[in-house]
């Protein structure tokens, strides 16, 4: 039964390595002709990538650009599957280990739980700090300039502070520990 799991996964992860590998390509040479285009071109692109259609008297886009926005689409496409596809079998995988940890041993399944604890907590701490205050930006009229994106964005900005800090600090005191070993 292992073997056939280790069998499939290799399988899979080459054939979506593969992919990966022809989006990736495909992504970096559509490059040159993207930045090649207008400023009404960019427009046109991004009206395509919203609703997918071509608009009428876009003259000014090519067969190749429109092409290199679809392919960037796609490639975006598959790069979120990915994501959520990874997401989904850490989550699983780290919930099916808690719960077979559990029934094997309560005590220190319950204790698997301590790093999603301080997990919250450093985050809950980060969000606690962030500031939700309106930026000042007198050439910038985007709609991402609100207090709960704001507040999201520094929670995020200062848990990564606060996981460099104690990457740092664990550094230090694992040289430090040898020392004296």
């Amino acid at each position: 039964m292992t073997d056939n799991i280790s069998k499939i996964t290799k399988i899979l992860l080459f054939v979506l390595f593969a992919i990966a590998i022809l989006f990736t390509v495909k992504f970096y040479a559509g490059i040159a002709s993207i930045e090649d285009m207008k400023a009404d071109e960019f427009s046109q692109i991004e009206k395509i990538a919203e609703d997918g259609t071509m608009l009428s008297g876009t003259d000014s886009l090519t067969d190749e650009k429109v092409a290199t926005v679809n392919w960037l689409g796609y490639f975006f496409k598959f790069m979120y599957a990915l994501g959520i596809i990874a997401t989904v079998f850490a989550v699983g995988f780290a919930v099916w280990n808690f719960i077979l940890k559990l029934i094997d041993n309560p005590l220190k399944g319950l204790m698997g739980l301590l790093p999603m604890v301080i997990l919250g907590i450093i985050i809950f701490v980060a969000y606690t700090n962030a500031s939700d205050v309106k930026l000042v930006m007198p050439q910038y009229d985007g709609t991402d300039n609100e207090q709960s994106i704001l507040k999201w964005t520094g929670t995020g900005m200062i848990t990564m502070y606060i996981f460099f800090a104690l990457a740092v600090v664990s550094i230090i005191y694992v040289e430090i520990a040898k020392m004296f070993k």
